[in-house]
């Protein structure tokens, strides 16, 4: 399983991940082009970010995207497009139409997240905005 994170707002979901059952999993980092090579370690690995090229969500289950809301919105059709599962830490796509926002306090029965679910924004206390 590969995981890509979007970098620069992921060290607490590496943390996260790498305490996870996910730890065995393959992480690729990404990113913008002026990002690209610069070193960085999830768990036990050190991995190099890649920049962000038309198939990088091929074969991907899972993308954090934990960056920019601009790079968050610039990509998340796209992943979601080659099948992968969005989770946006950004907070970007809260108003996206079809992305379940889940919260402690947004308690809904009628709205749970299943194997079928293409996007979700959890609830991240540095990033959630109140409109």
């Amino acid at each position: 399983m590969q995981l890509p994170e979007l970098l620069p707002g992921g060290p607490e979901l590496k943390e996260a991940l790498s305490e996870s059952p996910l730890a065995a999993s393959n992480f690729t980092l990404l990113d913008e082009e002026e990002a690209q090579g610069q070193l960085d370690q999830v768990g036990d690995e050190i991995t190099f970010v890649q920049a962000i090229a038309p198939d990088t969500f091929d074969h991907i289950d899972f993308t954090f995207f934990c960056g920019s809301e601009d790079l968050t919105r610039k990509h998340w059709r796209d992943a979601l497009r080659a099948g992968s599962t969005v989770l946006d830490l950004s907070g970007a796509l809260d108003q996206e139409a079809g992305v379940l926002v889940r919260a402690p306090w947004l308690v809904s029965e009628a709205v749970t997240a299943d194997l079928f679910t293409p996007a979700v924004v959890p609830a991240h206390r540095r990033r959630w905005r109140w409109r």
